[in-house]
């Protein structure tokens, strides 16, 4: 049996508008998988300092480009800098019935008790243990970003 051998040519003008079309498209998506992200962490976090006697604001910035996704997550508050990050030494007399409010690795706030007692440079306490916030944040909004990113493709192309 003999074969049909045939050449197609596709105009490269039309290719070139085709492929730039798709692009995008694909930079939408990623600008609204950005925002949806931001917002899931901006949540996170406002969740988690709901319960704290002072409220806490945090600004996320976001830019979806045609191969990635960023976000800048960020906060002027020290409290929330030295929960985050760790202090090496804490200047805080704490009353004897202090149990704090957050743990280790959590993004949950639970029942505090007591508070600081006086705060003064010639203590030199042992420093706050790192609640690591932020590497927890940033885990989460790994994890939910295929998903986030295939929802709004399917959204955005039809």
């Amino acid at each position: 049996m003999a074969g049909v051998d045939f050449i197609v040519e596709v105009n490269p003008k039309d290719f070139k508008k085709f492929t730039n079309v798709i692009e995008s498209q694909i930079v939408g998506v990623n600008k609204d998988t950005a925002e949806d992200l931001g917002k899931f962490a901006v949540k996170q976090l406002s969740d988690l300092t709901s319960a704290w006697r002072h409220t806490v604001e945090f600004e996320v910035e976001t830019e979806g480009r045609k191969g990635d996704i960023t976000l800048l997550v960020s906060t002027d508050d020290e409290i929330f800098k030295f929960l985050d990050k760790g202090t090496r030494v804490r200047r805080a007399i704490m009353s004897p019935d202090f149990v704090p409010k957050t743990t280790v690795g959590s993004l949950q706030s639970k029942r505090g008790r007591g508070g600081v007692v006086f705060i003064s440079k010639k203590v030199n306490r042992p420093g706050i243990k790192a609640r690591k916030f932020s590497e927890r944040v940033t885990r989460n909004v790994d994890a939910r970003a295929e998903q986030t990113f295939n929802r709004n493709f399917k959204k955005r192309i039809k």
